[in-house]
């Protein structure tokens, strides 16, 4: 996903803390924005995927989804943040 377009970032949370965070737009990605830790925290809780569907997403960011990839034993969960282009 980072190596094609659109522009995102991408993070990678393990068992409740964040592993990596990327973007193929941006050289440093930003802290996460209250969205993002909303939609993640739906899917870590509900074991089911999630989307920000709230109008009031910060400029620049036009969609939040979150994958729940859970195991006995271990919770992964993959946070995709969509940008505007530039």
């Amino acid at each position: 996903m980072l190596e094609m377009s659109p522009p995102v970032m991408l993070t990678l949370f393990d068992q409740g803390k964040i592993v990596w965070r990327k973007s193929n737009l941006l050289r440093r990605p930003p802290l996460l924005t209250p969205p993002e830790a909303h939609t993640w925290r739906v899917a870590q809780v509900d074991s089911q995927p999630a989307e920000y569907s709230e109008s009031d997403l910060p400029e620049g960011i036009t969609n939040v989804r979150c994958w729940p990839i859970h195991e006995p034993g271990w919770r992964r969960e993959i946070l995709r943040t969509a940008l505007e282009e530039w």
